[in-house]
């Protein structure tokens, strides 16, 4: 393979049989940006067979190929308790960790990537064998009994016979890992100490963490964890408590049997009580002032009644439960009970069309057909979101009572109207009337049923009446 910045020596032309020296090569073709020269293969299989200085017979077939490999960074961790002094490396006397359990080291590169470079380990050790030319950030991970006091460049102080300090920053390494031949690698001397295993409630910083009986943090689960006085003291009371994937304690609704309840952050509060708003969406639960348990359903809150849905948070606007739609208002979230309410139309997918009703809500927050009547003008108010005032003919379901409304507005028809091609006269309650009408100081007759206004000669319970035009009848009706 070609090798950049070499160039490959003249071929040799002695005669078959001829003993040749393979030479030896200038640093610069030895070792480059990204190849080291590792020898020659004078057998054609690939692998290297031969080095400088070494004598080769000619055959009239053979082919010497020079053998390079890709240079690699070669990194070794060595873990240990005791403490590190300047001449360990040369004298050899760290001693290092017999079981490595819980420790790991994760690289990553330059851009941040991880490098999936499956390491070897050995009594004490982590190794890395194969490491491109590039600078890494090394992530050491302990186990929770287990803290970082010191690492030590241990190549350096091997050379200077004194500590070479590597920095940290919690358990990372930042560490320049540049070179243009980087096979001899580099050794770090990372020395630990054993803490006392912790257990119940820690406070680290702000945060809250939690320690199971056996010294293992508590993450990304719930603990039966004990309530503190302000003194640290228990309460003798406990909560169930949350803590995240770092093992810090965060408030979080739990939820068993069907029933939940917000438990706080911190060893000192317990379940939350009164209202509360989830911060990263602005939704709304109440939890109730005695036991703490979260409610769900209909609900008498502050004077007011409330729906709540299933997830705990306050219904607002248009909501269909139990049957029936109900409205809340919509900055409230307090329910319309026994009132009309300026409401939006809403379109069979549920979204608003810019349309308003008045929509009337009885006794319990259910909404109804009702007949609205402002300034001596009336509409009939559909049940639901999507109707809009009721157009046409219409019969209360309670008495059997007709009404007409316009079907242009929607208005409630009064007195005398010509409908579907007949006359029909409305009471001021808009009611449509049948029998004896006396309109405008004249009888009239609307039939039976129909309600449709009679015309000429009619027999009318035993006896003939006539009536004009304008269905007045004549005469007297006596």
């Amino acid at each position: 393979k070609e090798v950049q910045g070499v160039t490959a020596p003249e071929a040799v032309k002695d005669a078959k049989g001829t003993e040749v020296t393979l030479p030896e090569l200038p640093r610069e073709q030895r070792i480059t940006k990204d190849y080291s020269f590792l020898g020659y293969d004078t057998n054609g299989d690939g692998k290297t067979d031969a080095q400088a200085g070494d004598k080769v017979v000619l055959d009239s077939n053979k082919e010497v190929v020079l053998i390079y490999e890709g240079n690699y960074g070669k990194l070794n961790f060595t873990f240990h308790t005791d403490e590190f002094k300047g001449d360990t490396w040369q004298t050899g006397r760290v001693t290092k960790l017999e079981d490595l359990t819980g420790f790991e080291v994760v690289v990553k590169d330059s851009a941040g990537k991880v490098i999936e470079n499956v390491p070897t380990t050995a009594k004490g050790e982590i190794r890395f064998n194969k490491l491109p030319a590039d600078a890494y950030t090394f992530e050491i991970k302990l186990p929770d009994n287990y803290k970082l006091v010191k690492v030590v460049d241990a190549n350096a102080s091997a050379i200077t016979d004194y500590e070479t300090i590597v920095e940290f920053e919690g358990n990372t390494i930042k560490l320049p890992f540049l070179g243009d031949n980087l096979s001899l690698g580099k050794s770090l001397y990372v020395q630990v100490e054993e803490v006392e295993k912790k257990f119940g409630w820690d406070q680290n910083g702000d945060n809250w963490n939690y320690y199971d009986k056996d010294g293992s943090q508590v993450k990304s689960a719930w603990r039966w964890a004990p309530i503190l006085d302000k003194d640290g003291q228990p309460t003798g009371k406990y909560n169930w408590k949350y803590f995240d994937s770092k093992g810090n304690n965060i408030a979080q609704i739990y939820t068993e049997n069907g029933s939940s309840w917000l438990s706080q952050a911190g060893p000192t509060t317990q379940y939350y009580r009164g209202w509360w708003t989830n911060t990263e969406n602005n939704s709304e639960y109440f939890f109730r002032l005695s036991s703490g348990s979260m409610v769900t359903g209909r609900q008498y809150i502050d004077g007011h009644w409330m729906y709540f849905r299933k997830s705990g948070t306050v219904a607002l606007g248009w909501q269909f439960f139990d049957g029936h739609w109900n409205f809340s208002d919509r900055k409230t979230g307090y329910q319309a009970v026994s009132e009309w309410k300026w409401s939006p139309i809403l379109d069979e997918n549920g979204q608003e069309t810019g349309k308003y009703n008045w929509k009337y809500f009885n006794g319990n927050g259910h909404s109804i057909d009702q007949v609205y009547t402002e300034n001596g003008v009336s509409w009939l108010s559909q049940a639901g979101p999507t109707k809009q005032y009721h157009r046409g003919w219409w019969t209360n379901p309670a008495n059997g009572a007709k009404y007409f409304f316009r079907l242009t507005s929607g208005t409630m028809v009064k007195g005398e109207q010509f409908i579907d091609g007949a006359w029909r006269f409305f009471r001021k309650s808009g009611t449509m009337a049948t029998g004896w009408q006396k309109v405008d100081g004249s009888w009239k007759f609307y039939r039976i049923g129909t309600g449709t206004r009679v015309t000429g000669r009619q027999f009318i319970d035993g006896k003939w009446y006539d009536f004009d035009q304008s269905g007045a009848v004549k005469g007297s009706r006596y």
